[in-house]
């Protein structure tokens, strides 16, 4: 919710007020960013080695990926008397499956691609601030707010879900398309790759990667590049259902049924109060070009979009996850230009997360 970020704005605002408040407020900011980076580190480390599951859906997830492992089907008939699907895309599923193959044991094997992806996350969103050429302060502070959202999630920003795996798909989008060291057909290829896997992942995956696509389109405008990001992206996508077990006729008879769960409308309100602070921040936007606000305007849009689809019975704002990496991009711009002070906004981001959890 929003309330403990108002919370924590009335807080930073009145320290910065107080004589030497904004070195106050660093030297807390810099404490307890490490406390909380170190935290999240070992709980994601003791997630893998931990004989339990944190969630339901893991629970089903891994099923049905070690049934998969055996010779069953990830997507059943809709009608069959034994149907156990979820309307997840393969790529969830058949990790657990291939770990399961593998090794043998999916409750501590199937873990750790999950968490792989969130530390190679943090690696991969490293660079590309310093990519930008940032201070390292603003890149610290950058990271720490990172870290700060996706703790507030807890292992869901790790767990063998499809969050974790889009929220990479995310980095390495936006490692592709910023890149200057990377011809342009290679970051058409690779943006279009990364956003088939993201949609293999959940369906609607696309929404993510769209407004870095569209930032490539309007900063490097290409046909060929286009048409080849469009068939990477289709090959990524559906290539999965290749796969022995993996049905693409079952899997859109699941989306069709879930389509008919409809949504909840206090759900939805919760979403877009996730999304608020993100909005307000446009504001912000100061001295920038027009391609950067056409990809914020494309990527509030996106949120609305994914809020809508976070607002299905069952789901929830986790589906945010993956779309951090894109807003600290334009705040890293924000940053950049000093329209705000950093530690001001690490530290409503901290404090909030920390009351979220």
């Amino acid at each position: 919710m929003i309330l403990p970020y108002l919370i924590c704005l009335l807080i930073s605002f009145l320290v910065l007020r107080l004589p030497r408040g904004e070195k106050l407020l660093n030297k807390a900011v810099t404490f307890f960013a490490s406390v909380l980076g170190v935290w999240f580190f070992i709980t994601s480390l003791l997630y893998i080695f931990t004989p339990a599951l944190q969630h339901q859906s893991e629970v089903s997830l891994l099923s049905i990926g070690a049934a998969w492992a055996h010779g069953q089907e990830i997507y059943t008939p809709v009608l069959d008397g034994h149907r156990y699907s979820q309307f997840y895309g393969p790529l969830s599923y058949l990790l657990v499956g291939f770990s399961t193959w593998l090794f043998g044991n999916p409750l501590f094997f199937a873990k750790i691609p999950g968490v792989l992806s969130l530390w190679v996350s943090f690696f991969v969103l490293w660079r590309v601030f310093q990519k930008m050429q940032l201070s390292q302060r603003n890149i610290f502070f950058l990271m720490t707010i990172f870290v700060g959202l996706e703790a507030s999630y807890y292992q869901l920003a790790y767990s063998p879900r499809p969050d974790s795996y889009m929220l990479l798909c995310s980095c390495l989008c936006l490692w592709a398309v910023l890149d200057k060291d990377l011809s342009v057909w290679k970051k058409y290829l690779l943006g279009g790759l990364i956003t088939g896997i993201s949609m293999s992942a959940k369906i609607h995956g696309v929404f993510y990667m769209l407004p870095l696509l569209v930032h490539m389109l309007l900063t490097q405008p290409s046909l060929i590049g286009l048409s080849l990001s469009i068939i990477a992206a289709l090959v990524a996508a559906f290539g999965l259902f290749l796969v022995d077990g993996v049905s693409l006729n079952h899997y859109v008879l699941w989306l069709r049924e879930i389509a008919r769960h409809g949504l909840s409308f206090q759900q939805l309100l919760i979403n877009i109060t996730y999304v608020l602070p993100f909005a307000i921040s446009l504001g912000f936007l100061k001295n920038q070009n027009r391609t950067n606000k056409i990809v914020y305007g494309i990527l509030l849009l996106c949120s609305l979009v994914i809020a809508v689809f976070a607002s299905k019975l069952g789901a929830g704002p986790n589906h945010f996850i993956p779309l951090f990496p894109l807003f600290l991009y334009i705040l890293a711009l924000v940053l950049k230009n000093g329209s705000i002070k950093p530690v001001f906004v690490t530290a409503l981001v901290l404090m909030g997360s920390c009351m979220e959890m």
